[in-house]
């Protein structure tokens, strides 16, 4: 489904080329872009951009995660899985821009900055002393734990944008996470905390690529 999306968006890119090769930005345009990083751990999040001037737009991003342990989102717990969504709001100021009409290409570098929010559900398997009949067992038991985060973000960006129609964007800034749950004693949220797990708190690198289509 995800392939006929990008294949039916590339063709209407072409489309847009041959018809119109004078026109290169239209700044009332809304674009919808779909992040790759998230497409790699079995995740989507979908990019809204909403002009609000002529070199400033807002975005909306809603966010789901899933996987099923066979990409390692979380650390390497056997049959461990990630559930849940977020929702992230950004302010793009576009600076800078340059047009190179025999390549139908229109770049454009912007600042942008934002907030989200991140309600993610992390299950995991762990071996746990259980006591049954006056006499001790380990045996592999389910944690369920739910992780709320809060992120404040900053971003330095490159747009390239084709016909009007296609464009990618690619963006790198700091990050700043705070999660909260509620069994901090549990040995996997304690000693397992990095930057790549989804319960991480502290300041951390955001690099971002998006593809997608203004309509």
């Amino acid at each position: 489904m995800k392939k006929l999306l990008f294949l039916f968006g590339t063709l209407l890119g072409i489309t847009a080329c041959a018809q119109d090769s004078t026109t290169f930005f239209n700044p009332r345009k809304i674009a919808l872009g779909v992040s790759m990083q998230h497409l790699f751990i079995n995740g989507l999040r979908l990019e809204l951009e909403i002009p609000v001037t002529s070199q400033s737009t807002f975005l909306l991003n809603p966010i789901y995660y899933l996987s099923d342990g066979k990409n390692r989102t979380v650390q390497s717990y056997k049959n461990d899985a990630v559930e849940g969504f977020g929702i992230e709001i950004m302010r793009k100021n576009y600076l800078w821009q340059k047009v190179r009409p025999k390549r139908f290409l229109h770049e454009r570098f912007y600042v942008g900055y934002g907030v989200g929010y991140h309600r993610i559900q992390v299950s995991y398997n762990e071996l746990n002393w259980v006591k049954r009949n006056s006499f001790y067992y380990i045996e592999n038991k389910r944690f369920h734990e739910t992780v709320h985060r809060g992120d404040i973000f900053g971003a330095l960006g490159l747009r390239y944008e084709w016909c009007d129609r296609l464009f990618a964007d690619i963006s790198l800034g700091p990050c700043i996470r705070r999660a909260f749950f509620k069994h901090e004693q549990l040995i996997y949220l304690r000693e397992y905390k990095s930057m790549t797990d989804y319960h991480y708190s502290g300041i951390t690198l955001r690099l971002l690529g998006t593809i997608g289509v203004r309509f």
